[in-house]
């Protein structure tokens, strides 16, 4: 990404109205709790993005869903995101099942490594703590 936001420019917060201006990838789902898009890379491989909505049509969090073609482009991916979120949020939180990093003041993000007969790939998902009212 060009360093503004969380991804593609949008940060949590956003509206839903701005990401579809800003997001340039293919629509494919708008559902009562989210939008997704989606494209393919230079190498064929697909890249879903949802967005997740909270009840101002703002965004809650984001899921990156990455399929990748052979496991060790699945694996340098993985490398590549660890050292950017590293360099970017500081070093992982240490009691967490998937690599997880802090974003301050409230959010998250982490990478699941997805593997199973049918895909590979990984799962990018930006999170933030539910503010308490």
């Amino acid at each position: 990404g060009t360093g503004e936001g969380l991804l593609r420019g949008i940060q949590f917060g956003d509206a839903i109205a701005d990401v579809k201006k800003k997001e340039k990838a293919e629509l494919f789902e708008e559902v009562e709790d989210h939008i997704g898009y989606s494209f393919d890379t230079d190498n064929l491989e697909t890249v879903d993005i949802l967005y997740e909505k909270d009840k101002q049509n703002r965004v809650l969090g984001i899921e990156l869903d990455i399929y990748m073609n052979t496991d060790s482009s699945n694996d340098s991916l993985n490398n590549e995101l660890t050292k950017q979120f590293t360099t970017r949020y500081g070093n992982p939180l240490s009691n967490t099942e998937i690599p997880t990093w802090e974003i301050k003041p409230n959010g998250k993000v982490s990478i699941k490594v997805v593997k199973n007969k049918l895909d590979r790939g990984l799962e990018v998902r930006y999170t933030q703590s539910q503010k308490v009212l």
